[in-house]
């Protein structure tokens, strides 16, 4: 839809453009997300990765200090790498890891079941605190008074 001089709009074509400036901004935001969400993973892998192999150089009888001078990476960034390969390892053991290393984390095109836009029927957000501001305590109740000196 091609943008108009505002006065030559009528009500009904500022609303749909109104809703499609909406819509291509989320639609801008959910592409964003999914391509930090996709950066994430990578990272996870790599920090996986490179957690697998200190811990090799750690079997083979260096220190993490001797470790983390070598890489130049900090103590704590070293011992961070190790425990997501150990997680990753008991989690694989465990069989609920399902992404080799070598697979593509790219966002997938097949649709997710049940994760359309729309609402469920009957959800209320009842479950959410919606709607319920007469539980709210009063500010009186939660004020505390100092306690007396002794």
């Amino acid at each position: 839809m091609s943008v108009a001089p505002k006065g030559s709009l009528n009500a009904r074509q500022r609303a749909r453009l109104a809703v499609q400036v909406d819509q291509d901004k989320l639609k801008r935001q959910v592409d964003l997300f999914t391509e930090a969400l996709t950066a994430v993973d990578v990272r996870d892998q790599a920090e996986i990765r490179l957690g697998r192999a200190l811990n090799e150089l750690r079997g083979m009888g260096l220190t993490r200090a001797d470790i983390a001078q070598r890489t130049g990476l900090a103590p704590r960034e070293v011992s961070a790498a190790m425990r997501a390969a150990t997680e990753a390892e008991t989690l694989e053991q465990e069989g609920e890891t399902t992404t080799p290393e070598d697979t593509d984390l790219t966002a997938s095109a097949t649709p997710v079941e049940g994760a359309d836009d729309t609402p469920e029927s009957g959800d209320t957000g009842a479950d959410q605190g919606v709607g319920n501001e007469t539980e709210l305590k009063t500010p009186e109740a939660r004020s505390v008074d100092p306690a007396p000196a002794q």
